[in-house]
């Protein structure tokens, strides 16, 4: 099973250099982890600010791509994160603060570093998730195989524990 696709949402307008060096840090960092990451800076490069609405088409219809939306922490100050975050709430994408990803990532290798070196690229690890939240999660991946180590709990395609 491949890792989710990430889609970062933050502020652009207004802020200086449009935030482009926290977006690009974030993507760094997230690529370095071996995930897929969708860039609004990446996908919208060349549109002027005047052209805010065409970029944020673009924007929607690749985040449509996405499994989960990566927040930056001033996200709530822009119009075209909060439309993104909306929509995502209203169509079932997750979305997660980057800083609470980046932490459970670090602490996943640390845990469970010989499980997660072993198999990062066949599993998506989950946690501190409630029954609700993991039963919504084995709908919809059925057929997956959910294992529980410690706290967290692996979806993955594997056969085996």
């Amino acid at each position: 099973m491949n890792k989710p696709t990430l889609y970062i949402s933050g502020a652009i307008t207004g802020v200086p250099e449009l935030n482009k060096p926290k977006f690009t840090e974030a993507t760094k960092k997230l690529r370095g982890m071996g995930f897929i990451v969708i860039n609004p800076h990446e996908i919208c490069e060349g549109l002027t600010a005047d052209r805010w609405g065409d970029c944020m088409k673009i924007c929607i219809a690749r985040l449509m791509e996405a499994q989960i939306i990566i927040l930056l922490d001033d996200w709530m100050n822009s119009r075209g994160a909060t439309i993104e975050v909306d929509l995502s709430k209203r169509i079932g994408i997750k979305h997660i603060d980057y800083t609470d990803f980046i932490e459970l990532q670090e602490r996943i290798k640390i845990d469970y570093g010989y499980l997660y070196e072993d198999y990062k690229d066949e599993i998506n690890v989950f946690g501190g998730v409630n029954e609700k939240i993991l039963m919504e999660i084995k709908n919809e991946c059925a057929g997956m195989y959910f294992h529980q180590v410690g706290d967290y709990w692996i979806l993955s395609s594997l056969a085996y524990d």
